[in-house]
């Protein structure tokens, strides 16, 4: 129960900082990583004070695809994250529910 709600809290953390990224770029990430990178750009800048930016250690992207009755290596932060939509209008972010042995998903914006 404690890993799913881990899990569960990582999945709602990567879709907030996504909702707070689409806020300021009007668009939504394209990566995970958009989110948890330290810099962007060239040169690079430094996106650690943006209200969108989100710690890698908090998440991580898992290996392999999330799958039923399969619990991720990298543990509860195991977050998939996929565009979707057009022009990154939405995305879709999934989380392995460790009670259920199953993957669940969310979906933000509009795909």
């Amino acid at each position: 129960q404690a890993k799913t709600s881990a899990a569960k809290s990582a999945a709602d953390a990567v879709a907030k900082k996504a909702e707070l990224y689409n806020t300021a770029k009007s668009k939504y990430p394209h990566q995970l990583s958009e989110l948890t990178d330290k810099t962007t750009g060239t040169p690079p800048v430094s996106q650690t004070g943006e209200p969108y930016y989100l710690d890698e250690k908090t998440v991580k992207t898992p290996g392999t695809a999330l799958a039923d009755g399969h619990a991720p290596t990298e543990g509860a932060n195991a977050i998939e994250y996929h565009p979707c939509g057009t022009n990154d209008s939405g995305a879709e972010v999934k989380y392995y529910n460790f009670s259920t042995n199953k993957v669940e998903s969310r979906q933000i914006g509009s795909c």
